[in-house]
């Protein structure tokens, strides 16, 4: 599995949130996803004009994502897509970082009161 990645095209993104492993996290409903081809697609923001390029392994996450899930879900999700997936400790790292640069204009994080 090549490693979660995102690239901001227009960045008006500020410092990454602390996230939490007992939250859930979901697309915001009103951004736009293009896949490109089997390397990943670009993620469009109509409210900010702000567009982010994902890869193959960012728009798995995004798809998985569309139903609130929280990150140990998304992790076992990757684990059982990928064969070639780091240890829990890195799947856990990677969607962390992955998702932190997407709070909060494209993934909505929810308490779940956990």
């Amino acid at each position: 599995m090549e490693s979660l990645s995102f690239t901001h095209k227009n960045d008006n993104s500020s410092d990454s949130p602390s996230l939490s492993l007992n939250n859930q996290f979901y697309v915001n409903p009103v951004i736009s996803c293009r896949v490109e081809d089997e390397e990943g697609a670009i993620l469009f923001n109509p409210d900010l004009n702000s567009t982010i390029l994902i890869n193959a392994s960012g728009l798995a996450l995004w798809e998985f994502i569309h139903e609130p899930r929280m990150i140990g879900d998304i992790s076992s999700f990757l684990k059982n897509t990928y064969d070639d997936c780091p240890d829990e400790e890195n799947i856990v790292s990677d969607v962390m970082e992955f998702l932190s640069g997407l709070l909060p204009d494209y993934v909505i994080e929810e308490e779940t009161g956990v």
